[in-house]
This record gives structure tokens, sequence and C-alpha cells, in this order.
């Protein structure tokens, strides 16, 4: 009846989808053009993409220590998309809280949580980010990255990738004209 009201709300990061059936009721009754709805809790909207795939997202040898704590940089290789918020970031196992976290887009600065569905941030392919993670700066050696992301038209994504702070040597070179 179109009298009642639905029994679930749309809650934020449900996708809500509507369409037009014919059913058959037991009683072998048939109805036609009744309407459904159905929510789709965010989860379901994950692409699965392999990990593999992910990892060469995050840029190798970008770790480093700076005043406030550590950056390193990701860079769009997959396709155009639009980052619609950046749900975490763990460093050797360990949560930053996003108000720690901080994205440079050609060098204009957006803090982690101002990204939302309402306010996303443009990632067309091959544009780089560097994520800056104001806190403790990390001892030399090898480090775990993990991210967790949400993406349109991509879905949540996610992933772990290893990496090291390594100590920074100046070369000595030959100039050579190119």
């Amino acid at each position: 009846r179109q009298d009642r009201q639905p029994v679930h709300r749309k809650q934020e990061g449900e996708t809500h989808a509507e369409q037009d059936t014919t059913i058959l009721l037991p009683s072998g009754t048939v109805c036609d053009k009744i309407r459904c709805s159905i929510y789709l809790p965010r989860e379901v909207e994950t692409m699965k993409i392999p990990s593999l795939i992910l990892k060469q997202m995050y840029t190798l040898g970008s770790l480093e220590n700076v005043e406030d704590g550590v950056r390193f940089s990701l860079k769009n290789r997959l396709s155009n998309a639009t980052l619609t918020r950046l749900n975490e970031v763990r460093i050797n196992g360990r949560l930053v809280p996003l108000d720690r976290l901080s994205l440079e887009l050609n060098g204009d600065w957006v803090t982690a949580p101002a990204v939302t569905p309402n306010n996303p941030v443009a990632s067309p392919l091959a544009r780089a980010v560097r994520i800056h993670a104001q806190g403790d700066q990390l001892d030399k050696g090898q480090h775990e990255m993990g991210l967790a992301f949400d993406t349109e038209p991509l879905g949540a994504l996610s992933f772990k990738v290893k990496d090291a702070i390594a100590e920074r040597v100046k070369r000595t070179t030959v100039p050579h004209d190119k």
C-alpha cells in the first residue's frame, strides 16, 4: 500500500536502488509494477581490485621523516577517480588519528576530515598526493603502511605496503651535458 511509510530509511554510506518488477504471490496472483527498494551497505559497493595492483599506488621510497611527523606519497595509477573519504592510515599497525593527517594536492593542503562525499577531492589518473601524518618521527628501517579510503567510482579501497626510511647519502656524481 502506498500510504505506508518505508520500513528502512537510507543511511549514510548506503546505495539506494529502485526497480519496477512483476512478482507471483503464493496464492497464484500476479502483481505488476510493484516498486521495490533495495539498500546496499557500503561494503557491498567495494570493488575487488587485487592488492598487488593497489600497492602500485604507493610511491616506494617516498616515506620520510619531516619536522613534525612523517610524509609519504601516493599516485593514482588506476583510473580517473574522486576521493570521497580517507578512512584510516596505519603506521606499523598503529592508527593515525584523522585530525593529524593532511593531504597535499598540487600545492594545496586539505585536512583528512575535510574530505567527505559532500566535499570530495578529484584524483585524475597520474596525480600524485602527499600525505603528512603529524606525530612522532619513525626510526630508520622498514615500516608497514596501511591505508583505507573511499572513491567514486571504485568504491572502498584498502592496502598495506612496506617502505623504509633510509639515511639519505649525497652521492658524488660526474657532471655531464644532456
